[in-house]
């Protein structure tokens, strides 16, 4: 099951960074914790974005998380997917009985240089978890925005 959801979103990632506007992220502060996160955020219209996302843990033989949100961006500037955006995460903990769905909301700046600054949380609920399902989904990320050739 792990092999198929991550062949899946290698699958996801391809496909949204093909000739697209899209943006690599990654989160430095989960560096001491021996934890690597991974973001790719597909610019589907100036107020819509999409971000598939990975975070490795290596401390728990191989654990991973998987994650994918959908967010719309209110008044981007002329930049577009910046600013302050809601959207819904879906993430799969590696060591969970099932996925969770939640909520999401953040901000997100972009510097002259295309330089991306961002920072989010969410919560949500596991689905077919019998406890206390609650999952969360956080990230302060700094990334790149690499713009897409519109000539054809």
């Amino acid at each position: 099951m792990k092999r198929i959801i991550f062949i899946g979103f290698l699958l996801c990632i391809g496909k949204l960074t093909y000739a697209q506007s899209f943006e690599i992220k990654a989160n430095p502060v989960l560096l001491p914790f021996n934890i690597w996160q991974l973001n790719f955020e597909y610019m589907v219209k100036e107020d819509i974005g999409i971000e598939p996302g990975i975070a490795f843990l290596p401390e728990a033989d191989g654990g991973a998380i998987f994650s994918c949100l959908g967010k719309y961006y209110f008044s981007p500037s002329e930049m577009k997917n910046d600013r302050f955006h809601i959207g819904m995460f879906l993430n799969y903990i590696t060591e969970t009985d099932g996925p969770g769905i939640g909520f999401y909301s953040g901000y997100k700046w972009i510097s002259k240089k295309r330089i991306t600054f961002e920072i989010g949380g969410g919560i949500g609920r596991i689905i077919g978890e019998s406890e206390s399902g609650v999952t969360g989904l956080g990230q302060l990320t700094v990334g790149y925005r690499f713009i897409a050739n519109k000539t054809k």
